[in-house]
Formats: C-alpha cells, sequence, structure tokens
C-alpha cells in the first residue's frame, strides 16, 4: 500500500540524475539507460511500502538500481559495457584536433579497462569516483561492509593500473 501524501514525481525528479548516470555508468550503453532508470523506479514506486528508512532515500534507490543493473547484466553477459564518460556530458571546449584525439583514445582505452571489471567491481568505482560516494555509503548501497568496498577499490585499481598506466 502506498500512503496517498508522497509526490512521487517531486522523489523521481530529485534522484533521476543520480539514477541516470549510475545506471550508465555501470552500463555505458546510452540507448539501455532510459530503459532500466524506469524499470528502476516503477520498483522504487512499487516497493516505497517497504522502505524502513534505516538509510537515506537516495542509499535506497541506489540499492534497487544496482540490483535491477546486475539482474540485466546476468541475463547479458556478452553485452559490451562501456565507460561512463558520455560525449554529450563532455565539457564544450575548443579542441586541436590532436587534442580531441588524445581524448577519444584515453575515453576508448577507459572504457576497455572498465568493460573488463567484474559488475561489483565496476559499480564500486562508479559510486567512488563518478558519484563522490563515501565507502560508507557505498556499504549500505551495496548491501556489504565498508572493508569489502575497500577491496574493491583496491582490486580495481590494480586491474586499472596496466590498462590505464600511460594516463598515470
Amino acid at each position: 500500500m502506498i500512503p496517498e501524501n508522497i509526490d512521487f514525481r517531486e522523489l523521481i525528479e530529485q534522484n533521476l540524475d543520480y539514477v541516470r548516470r549510475l545506471v550508465y555508468g555501470m552500463l555505458g550503453n546510452a540507448g539501455q539507460v532510459d530503459d532500466l532508470v524506469q524499470e528502476i523506479f516503477v520498483r522504487v514506486i512499487r516497493g516505497y511500502s517497504t522502505f524502513k528508512q534505516e538509510s537515506s532515500f537516495q542509499t535506497w534507490v541506489y540499492r534497487i538500481a544496482t540490483r535491477v543493473v546486475y539482474d540485466d547484466l546476468e541475463q547479458r553477459k556478452n553485452r559490451p559495457v562501456l565507460c561512463p564518460v558520455d560525449e554529450e556530458e563532455v565539457p564544450a571546449k575548443q579542441e586541436t584536433p590532436a587534442q580531441e584525439l588524445l581524448r577519444r583514445e584515453r575515453e576508448t582505452v577507459i572504457r576497455a579497462a572498465l568493460e573488463k571489471l567484474s559488475p561489483p567491481l565496476r559499480t564500486t568505482v562508479v559510486l567512488y569516483f563518478f558519484e563522490s560516494l563515501s565507502p560508507e555509503q557505498i556499504a549500505a548501497v551495496e548491501e556489504c561492509t565498508t572493508a569489502t568496498v575497500y577491496w574493491r577499490l583496491h582490486e580495481a585499481k590494480k586491474q586499472l593500473k596496466g590498462p590505464l598506466e600511460k594516463f598515470l
């Protein structure tokens, strides 16, 4: 049963950008983001009565979002996963052709490196580096310990070090 005084439109508007960035960061395929974001908010609305307010609403929404994306990844194991750098999000600035080429090469290498990470490692990287969540917040989203989050960050850095070494 959903309380009548909840303004779901406002809740969705407040969390839409965060959820879209998270989903895109985990998938990298802009064509699939909207479908999954819609599924996430359908589950948020349907499950709102189960929200126990033990964590923040945003953490609860992130938890639902990661589950939806994990389910989607499991169903489509062989589909490519890209980096959360979207060309539309790259700041508009004057680049020389050489600078643009280097930027595109860097993005391609980052996408390929992130694609090789397991979904839990990729999620942790996206939440930490792209969404600026603290390890404690990530632990709440992922329903794991803070120590696990630190291990995932450490492991992801080890795995990314080789492919991204020329950019460090």
